[in-house]
């Protein structure tokens, strides 16, 4: 109790109150609620704060059906970087060829490190071999139609939406929380100091990060999320062409085959069979490949006469080549019949063998066609049929030029971030979540912010000095009420007197004493009574 020339007559006056006592654990059970709400606000942001924004979470939105039917499209899936990973794990990288992110099953992997993925629905594997460093992350959780619902809540409308209804929210919420101004007093709510810059701090740097991400999540969405193009592909055929017959046993064919790249000698073998073989690769991943196969066998002369001793018309390509057979007597009859007719010995005849392949495939869903040709020769005399050895028969230099197809494409839009390129998509993506959490956690700090302690504090720096703490005050017989601050510290100078500060857990009292005249400052909770605050 304070006493002196400031207090007035020295007398205490108690106040009885039928009110319970005011639960003591309530402010460590407010602290222990601040602190589990930072920690919950920290392990949110430590578990969902993006990669591209130095986190270690990726969010991908599916699409196509490659990874059918665990995953549809237009699934949101999370996916966590790991200190390894195996195979069998779904897992996401960038992908060079595809210029995208693709989320695929881990397949194998090599050596070198570099592993292979293959889509759960596809019947190849991916042309890709990210490292383990280039893998962005490995499947933590699945969300259903995520994706869907993600582009909808989080379009630059819906953000605003959401911040306006956050914002008028919490501006009700913080008008009703204020009592009703009254002739003689203000009340507002207080709250207790030692929790409220943690309240503050938390709500201020969430506020931040939604304003900052809602921007940034809204300019991303009104960027197309993909951009026209088109795609050069590259199909190269890789024809294999071979040859046997059946020969009579001896030092020459022991055995009694005649094989690939051997002399076939006319008076050991009749009958040679010839047979087409082909590869169709692409740069990009191709789909079932279809080929049909059409064989020609001609024999002709250094003097231009040629003609087609056998054909085989178009054929369906399977696992196996294609055959064709031909006669070899009736080779040689046809050139001793021209050289009968011409009376020119036919020296240096030729028997070619023909290919012209069809193929067709797909390539991302689309139709191609590729075509190549080509052939093999053999050098025919009166005794023996042999392999032209030139570059044509040559496997390594044998192949047809490739076939290169355009096709439109669109191609995903990328932003530039810090000197990287980043797809669009999955950055808006987890902008935009960014944007949710920070907008829901403001929202629920919101209960713990209370008005009261500012005008307390603005009490205390408007003062300054002439504050004197108090454990209680005397009423005096006089009580005149002041609305603020600045109010009773001029009260204060004109009378020379000192300002009595008495703080309670429900209240401040702020008291100028001048001749039993209390000049009197009350900043209180609602609904708690000026005696209360007084009582000792």
């Amino acid at each position: 109790t304070a006493r002196g020339s400031f207090l007035g007559p020295s007398r205490r006056v108690k106040f009885r109150t039928d009110e319970p006592k005011q639960d003591t654990m309530a402010s460590p059970l407010r602290t222990i609620g601040t602190a589990a709400m930072v920690v919950a606000v920290a392990a949110a942001l430590w578990l969902l704060w993006p990669s591209s924004l130095g986190g270690r979470t990726t969010y991908v939105v599916t699409h196509g059906v490659s990874m059918e039917p665990g995953f549809h499209s237009g699934d949101l899936a999370i996916l966590h970087t790991a200190s390894a990973y195996g195979v069998g794990d779904v897992a996401a990288y960038r992908s060079e060829t595809l210029h995208t992110v693709v989320m695929h099953r881990i397949h194998a992997a090599d050596a070198s490190g570099g592993l292979t993925f293959q889509g759960d629905n596809n019947g190849w594997l991916d042309p890709d071999h990210p490292t383990k460093a280039k893998v962005l992350g490995r499947l933590w959780l699945r969300i259903p139609a995520g994706g869907r619902y993600l582009t909808v809540a989080h379009s630059p409308w819906a953000l605003g939406i959401l911040g306006a209804l956050v914002i008028g929210i919490g501006s009700t919420r913080a008008h009703r929380g204020r009592p009703r101004r009254t002739r003689r007093t203000q009340a507002r709510p207080v709250i207790p100091p030692k929790r409220l810059p943690t309240a503050r701090t938390a709500a201020a740097l969430l506020a931040g990060v939604a304003v900052l991400s809602s921007a940034a999540a809204a300019y991303l969405w009104s960027l197309p999320g993909t951009t026209a193009g088109t795609r050069t592909l590259t199909l190269t055929h890789a024809p294999a062409v071979s040859y046997d017959a059946v020969a009579q046993p001896g030092v020459t064919y022991p055995d009694g085959r005649v094989r690939t790249g051997q002399p076939v000698y006319l008076r050991l073998v009749h009958q040679l069979t010839l047979g087409v073989s082909d590869r169709l690769s692409s740069t990009a991943p191709l789909g079932p490949v279809s080929t049909t196969v059409t064989l020609h066998v001609t024999i002709g002369t250094p003097g231009g006469w040629s003609t087609t001793l056998v054909s085989l018309p178009a054929t369906a390509l399977g696992d196996g080549p294609a055959t064709v057979t031909v006669d070899l007597g009736t080779a040689a009859k046809q050139l001793q019949a021209v050289a009968t007719e011409t009376g020119v010995a036919q020296q240096g005849a030729t028997l070619t063998l023909i290919a012209h392949l069809d193929s067709v495939t797909s390539v991302g869903g689309r139709s191609v066609g590729s075509t190549a040709d080509t052939t093999y020769a053999f050098n025919l005399d009166a005794s023996a049929l042999r392999p032209v050895a030139t570059a044509t028969n040559s496997p390594a230099t044998a192949l047809p030029p490739p076939t290169k197809v355009t096709l439109p494409t669109t191609a995903a839009t990328t932003v530039q971030v810090r000197g990287n390129h980043l797809a669009l998509s999955p950055l808006r993506t987890e902008l935009s979540l960014l944007a949710l959490a920070g907008w829901l956690l403001t929202f629920g700090l919101l209960p713990l912010l209370r008005t009261g302690d500012d005008e307390t504090a603005r009490a205390v720096r408007v003062l300054g000095a002439r504050l004197v703490e108090v454990a209680a005050l005397d009423p005096g017989s006089r009580v005149v009420d002041v609305s603020s601050a600045t109010g009773l510290l001029r009260i204060a100078d004109r009378y020379e007197r000192l300002v009595l500060h008495l703080a309670g857990d429900r209240g401040s009292v702020f008291a100028v004493h001048d001749d039993g005249v209390s000049y009197v400052l009350t900043i209180s909770e609602q609904g708690t009574a000026r005696r209360h605050l007084w009582a000792a």
